[in-house]
């Protein structure tokens, strides 16, 4: 018992030093250099993938684009087993470059141009251009909770360029260090009156239009984390 409630000691202590460290991590991904080519805006469709905690930005970035115009779907993984999906740009998310976000990039000859949004050390990207984001390393935890909110900024910076050179829409740059600040006030104010059993007993999540494609990597951070089934999401 006493080995068990160390390495739960351990793992805590572990996550919440992750935790505390994403707004530092995704403010560098919103500063960073970013080298995008200059045709983004000659592509008209785009597909975004990814899988396990990438696909929560993957999705994302799809519904940002659509609320903008631009054309643009999320494929799941498997659909690019057997061919690739029609589009004219794809954009691959992988924090470590699983071998499942291989089969993606197997197909990058297909579109115009793939991106692909990894935090890995990519020395073979088959023809992608490698977007790259923080943490170099986030193991040791199932549970991934830097990478996927530095892919998520990422995600929003793609957004920003590539609705701006399809249709010229700019919006500026979103103060997420004070969401995320805020957000957190907020969580720990409603932990402290909340009973952690009941974390478990999740029912599901409520959204409202569009916003209910922002919510999968929310369901997967549930999944994971708490390794109870993925919750529905309901439209209010």
């Amino acid at each position: 018992m006493d080995q068990l409630e160390h390495i739960h000691s351990s793992s805590v202590a572990r996550l919440r030093e992750r935790v505390s460290s994403v707004a530092c991590e995704v403010e560098r991904a919103l500063s960073a250099p970013l080298v995008l080519p200059r045709d983004l805006g000659t592509h008209r469709r785009w597909i975004t993938t990814g899988v396990g905690a990438s696909e929560g930005p993957a999705r994302f970035l799809a519904a940002i684009l659509r609320g903008d115009g631009v054309l643009a779907d999320f494929a799941p993984i498997s659909a690019f087993a057997e061919a690739a999906p029609p589009a004219d740009a794809c954009v691959v998310f992988s924090q470590g470059l699983s071998p499942n976000a291989r089969i993606p990039l197997a197909r990058a000859s297909s579109y115009a141009r793939t991106l692909l949004v990894s935090a890995a050390d990519v020395r073979d990207a088959a023809g992608a251009l490698v977007v790259p984001h923080g943490p170099a390393v986030e193991d040791g935890l199932l549970l991934r909770v830097v990478g996927p909110a530095a892919a998520t900024a990422i995600a929003l910076r793609l957004a920003s360029a590539i609705a701006h050179k399809t249709n010229g829409h700019a919006y500026p740059a979103p103060d997420l260090g004070g969401a995320l600040a805020s957000a957190r006030a907020r969580a720990l104010a409603s932990l402290g009156e909340l009973d952690p059993a009941s974390l478990f007993e999740v029912a599901g999540i409520v959204a409202s239009g569009s916003e209910a494609a922002l919510f999968e990597g929310l369901r997967h951070k549930l999944l994971e984390g708490l390794g109870c089934a993925h919750p529905p999401i309901w439209d209010l």
